[in-house]
């Protein structure tokens, strides 16, 4: 089967949003989406999943401090079909295409069915957290996450807006927007489209003591223990992992920065 998956720009609630979504079980989603009048502007970003031109399931995904929180909704008639699985990785492939870590759902109390539904995450790679979030890697690892290679690129200042607009006019570049809850990043590809070729990014957040550099993510199989590495061969950890930045800036002995990526 061949289902068509449809970025929705400035997504609004519409009728189908209200079948799939306001049509679950009570206890699914938020009951607040049942009370969006029509046509109301929706958060976040949204994809819907359509088959043979009828929307079968809707995609949902808000980046939170460089990860990404997901919902997925499939029409009651479509499920056990692989339209949720189809759903869970093109989500997946968003977030990875916008340099996101992890990607999380949390399965709400209310969940009539939560156990089920628990288990159908884990079965995908998804981990429970003491908080309650399942979560997973965006993307699984490839030949660009092993350790030794680049895995990113990004740019962090102040005014990433002015940055956005001078690569875009010097490098011809293109800027998709990556929201950071309040503001948004940047994910820059090339001119025409394809891969992310580079970030742009806001000194804000968890970015807020990032130097104004092009920085240079090098994967490494072990963090923990490259920064312990780091310091008995003369360098610095300038920035410690966060709990959930999977990630270190450092400075070598002859006093270049780069940032650290790995498990």
């Amino acid at each position: 089967m061949a289902f068509d998956w449809i970025r929705e720009h400035m997504a609004r609630w519409d009728a189908a949003k209200q079948a799939i979504i306001a049509g679950a079980p009570a206890g699914v989603f938020d009951a607040r989406y049942a009370a969006q009048p029509e046509g109301a502007p929706l958060s976040g970003e949204w994809w819907r999943v359509e088959d043979g031109g009828r929307a079968v399931a809707f995609g949902w995904l808000d980046a939170v401090w460089g990860d990404a929180e997901i919902l997925l909704a499939v029409h009651p008639e479509e499920q056990e079909r692989g339209v949720g699985a189809f759903v869970l990785d093109r989500l997946a492939d968003e977030a990875a295409a916008r340099g996101l870590n992890y990607i999380y759902n949390v399965v709400r109390p209310s969940h009539p069915d939560g156990q089920s539904l628990t288990r159908w995450l884990e079965a995908r790679g998804f981990a429970l957290q003491p908080d309650g979030r399942l979560t997973r890697r965006a993307k699984a690892p490839d030949a660009t996450s092993k350790p030794g290679r680049i895995g990113w690129i990004d740019l962090t200042v102040p005014a990433a807006d002015a940055a956005r607009d001078f690569y875009a006019a010097v490098a011809g570049w293109t800027a998709e927007p990556q929201s950071m809850g309040g503001y948004d990043d940047y994910v820059m590809r090339p001119s025409g489209g394809g891969d992310p070729v580079a970030g742009v990014c806001h000194a804000r957040g968890p970015n807020a003591e990032m130097p104004a550099q092009w920085m240079i993510y090098i994967v490494v199989d072990d963090l923990k223990a490259a920064l312990a590495r780091v310091e008995a061969h003369g360098g610095e950890v300038l920035q410690a992992p966060g709990e959930k930045r999977p990630m270190a800036v450092i400075r070598d002995p002859a006093g270049a920065v780069c940032a650290l990526w790995g498990g």
